[in-house]
């Protein structure tokens, strides 16, 4: 299973100056799957967001989630309950649950994520840097959030595939479940617009 301490997608770093920019979205309300901090997302037709699944090219990185409870404005959690409803429940209501997230932007956005076995060897895992892979979908924990990972065994040239694999994060053995490697990674293509050009791995 995933190293839920660390908890998904995590942001790594920019190609650019500055820290990135964080954009807030709405998610409807009674959306049926929760999303948690560290989960990829997708656009959805009437302007908000559903977590992506398997396959799905990542529209962006959840940084934050905000949901109503009791009727009161929304406040910060980890994670936004599956089914969580609002009144009014229109898409622009006051009370409307939201995530924050860093857009998947290819070669710009560069994010942490845990493999999703831990039998994976330093040496195996430095040879897939330039390759691409899918991730592996979960339930956000209440007090982690994400439970995503890297799919490592799905790892192949195939454009198709959402994330590019661009390091290897190795670090000493006082960390967390030393055995589950960790990479770096940028979406391969991306929901952004003007990113969604497949890109063929290496």
């Amino acid at each position: 299973m995933p190293n839920l301490t660390l908890g998904g997608f995590r942001y790594a770093f920019s190609a650019i100056c500055g820290e990135p920019q964080k954009f807030k979205r709405e998610v409807a309300s009674g959306y049926a799957t929760a999303l948690g901090i560290g989960d990829p997302i997708i656009q959805v037709s009437d302007g908000t967001i559903a977590v992506a699944g398997a396959g799905d090219e990542p529209f962006g990185v959840i940084t934050g989630c905000w949901y109503s409870r009791d009727g009161y404005l929304p406040t910060p959690a980890k994670m936004i309950p599956a089914s969580t409803t609002f009144t009014p429940s229109t898409v622009g209501s006051p009370y409307a649950s939201y995530v924050e997230f860093i857009p998947a932007i290819p070669n710009v956005h560069f994010f942490e994520v845990d493999a999703d076995t831990t039998s994976t060897d330093i040496a195996t895992a430095i040879a897939a840097i330039g390759v691409n892979t899918d991730m592996t979908t979960g339930t956000p924990d209440a007090v982690r959030g994400s439970t995503y990972s890297l799919d490592i065994s799905d790892q192949a040239t195939t454009e198709s595939l959402p994330w590019r694999i661009v390091d290897v994060v190795i670090r000493g053995t006082d960390e967390y479940d030393a055995a589950r490697v960790k990479y770096i990674v940028t979406a391969n293509h991306s929901g952004w617009p003007s990113a969604a050009t497949n890109r063929v791995g290496i």
